[in-house]
């Protein structure tokens, strides 16, 4: 649970911080989404939006000037998309893992943009759905699809000097 907690915490720092400088014409990845795909794949919806997407949106609405639930609201919905889907997939699939970082992200922001609509009112959400939120989800799942290729290249290169080594 704690180094679930320090993912989040990281990838918390990770959005707020560097989010904006790595983003390809305006569109960034949601590394909080990355988060709750990796923490949530072996919980269910209720247990991933309780445990990661609640605490994930309390430090979203801390950090931020807006109103105070909508961080809360839109990760608990994440959190409880992407503990969903993940359980109805195969979990080690890397792929699929990649598809659901995009397809919670797609879910991210309709959420946010109808939320945002609701309470400031103004232009077309579906506008601002096709031009930020589509190339973010596939930015998202693309960096999610090289994070999990790394994370396998390291896991089986320690795991092979392990063995050599005796360590």
């Amino acid at each position: 649970m704690l180094k679930d907690f320090l993912l989040l915490f990281l990838c918390f720092l990770l959005q707020t911080s560097l989010g904006r400088e790595i983003a390809v014409l305006g569109a960034g990845p949601n590394f909080l989404v990355i988060a709750l795909v990796f923490t949530s794949s072996k919980k269910g919806p209720i247990d991933s939006m309780i445990r990661y997407g609640l605490p994930l949106g309390l430090m979203q609405d801390f950090a931020s000037s807006g109103y105070f639930g909508l961080g809360l609201t839109v990760q608990a919905a994440n959190g409880f998309f992407a503990g969903l889907l993940l359980k109805q997939t195969y979990g080690d699939n890397h792929l699929s893992k990649a598809g659901i970082a995009a397809l919670v992200t797609l879910i991210d922001g309709f959420v946010s943009l109808a939320l945002i609509k609701f309470y400031y009112g103004g232009g077309n959400i579906f506008a601002s759905f096709f031009s930020y939120t589509g190339p973010s989800a596939l930015y998202t799942g693309l960096l999610m699809f090289i994070l999990l290729g790394a994370g396998s290249v390291l896991k089986g290169f320690f795991s092979r000097t392990r063995k050599t080594y005796g360590f």
